[in-house]
């Protein structure tokens, strides 16, 4: 749910375009000798003012010190490169530390002022599953509009299926895009291209919030899970339910995290349109009741590093959202993660214990897994009471799977995320077999 806080996203804001790359290759240079001779005030100094409202110079020299405390010393810069990028300029350097690389990204306006910086992996490439017969499928680039908005997506269709089941996956929190990329990971194009490899088509796409340009930021107040999900989600079913493609009488949706959370909202909005519902490490308790835990997760990896240190104003913003979710107001300084009380309320109002009652007459199935720190497995247990009534319910935990259902050993870590890996066989297998066996 909140897989990017694995990287330090600083803030990204909207600055003017257009500059002179000589003079923010210098800045490039100017923020990277800062952060190397600890001075932070004068870093603090080339922010713009969004940044300057949200950070402090303690909160850089934080994030700093637990870099180097993981990683050690900063042994070598490469040459940045700059390119235009919407209305900013972006810096690219490959940073190497004792211990680890990686691409320090910076967002600059045209007159150098920095509006936001993200430290990311070397990108390794993606390597499909060993288990996955390529030949067995093809795949088609299909984008669907809905409310004026067209968001990218593929369409994986068996060969040798002539109207095969359609799954349509919905990703979690955030700005998921299609394949849901982490590091060299592509867990969603696995599910995808496993899934057809076994007779069952599938549609997977880039969330609306994937494109920043999709959302007004006149009206981000007022953003919530309608306009997140809800519409792209009713404009795909009424699509495919008119499809000669596939069959229509046998429309799934699988949801991921966030994406498992709607999964009742689905149901209540597109009636008798949708077969049955997948969770796939969903949640059934809000944002604003997972994010506490989450962060004292986070913690306590490494509870007395700078790094620990870090969470602690994110655990108190989360305390501070659980505690005034249901309030008229709160300080916006004092929300976490871009969150607004908007969007909090919206999903107290439609969480799954509201609506479950259109899930108890559809076929359910939820995958847990077992090292699942972001929704743990006590979730899962959530699901089976809300659904104790449920005609065609069926619940599945397998334990070495973490949130992206990959496997891994020993306590769950967010490292583990960029370590290359695929979706285990049996995971599709699973999923599969149970759509196929429906009547």
């Amino acid at each position: 749910m909140i897989k990017y806080l694995a990287a330090f996203i600083l803030f990204l804001a909207t600055c003017s375009a257009y500059a002179q790359k000589a003079d923010l290759l210098q800045q490039t240079k100017t923020v990277i000798t800062h952060l190397q001779q600890k001075q932070f005030d004068s870093m603090y100094a080339l922010f713009n003012a969004d940044m300057q409202r949200q950070l402090s110079v303690s909160d850089i020299e934080i994030m700093w010190e637990s870099f180097t405390e993981k990683y050690d010393s900063l042994t070598d810069v490469h040459e940045t490169s700059i390119r235009k990028k919407d209305s900013l300029w972006m810096s690219e350097t490959k940073l190497d530390f004792v211990k680890k690389s990686f691409i320090l990204q910076l967002s600059l306006s045209s007159d150098g002022v920095v509006c936001g910086i993200f430290f990311r992996n070397i990108n390794v490439p993606y390597a499909p599953p060993a288990y996955i017969n390529m030949l067995t499928f093809y795949e088609l680039k299909l984008n669907i509009a809905a409310k004026g908005i067209s968001n990218e997506g593929i369409l994986s269709l068996p060969k040798n299926n002539v109207k095969p089941p359609l799954v349509i996956i919905v990703g979690g929190s955030g700005p998921t895009g299609m394949d849901a990329n982490s590091g060299p990971n592509k867990p969603y194009k696995d599910l995808a291209w496993a899934l057809a490899s076994e007779g069952v088509a599938t549609y997977r796409y880039n969330k609306r919030t994937f494109n920043k340009a999709n959302i007004n930021m006149k009206h981000a107040a007022e953003f919530g899970l309608k306009e997140e999900y809800g519409d792209d989600i009713k404009a795909l079913v009424n699509y495919f339910s008119r499809s000669d493609k596939i069959d229509t009488k046998r429309i799934y949706i699988l949801g991921h995290s966030e994406g498992g959370f709607m999964l009742p909202y689905f149901a209540k909005e597109n009636a008798n349109k949708v077969k049955g519902y997948i969770s796939l490490a969903g949640n059934v308790s809000t944002i604003a009741d997972m994010l506490p835990y989450q962060f004292r997760f986070l913690k306590s990896l490494n509870p007395d590093s700078t790094a620990g240190k870090i969470f602690d104003d994110y655990i108190a913003k989360a305390e501070y959202m659980q505690r005034h979710v249901k309030s008229s107001t709160v300080e916006k300084d004092s929300m976490v993660l871009g969150m607004t009380l908007y969007y909090l309320k919206d999903m107290e109002k439609h969480q799954p214990a509201n609506l479950i009652s259109y899930l108890n007459n559809k076929p359910f199935l939820a995958i847990q897994g077992g090292r699942d720190y972001q929704v743990p497995p006590t979730e899962l247990d959530s699901w089976k009471t809300l659904l104790k009534d449920a005609c065609c319910a069926e619940f599945k935990t397998f334990d070495k799977l973490n949130h992206v259902m990959m496997e891994g050993e020993g306590a769950p870590n967010p490292s583990e995320y960029s370590a290359p890996a695929n979706i285990p066989e049996y995971v599709p297998l699973f999923i599969s077999g149970w759509i196929l066996n429906q009547k």
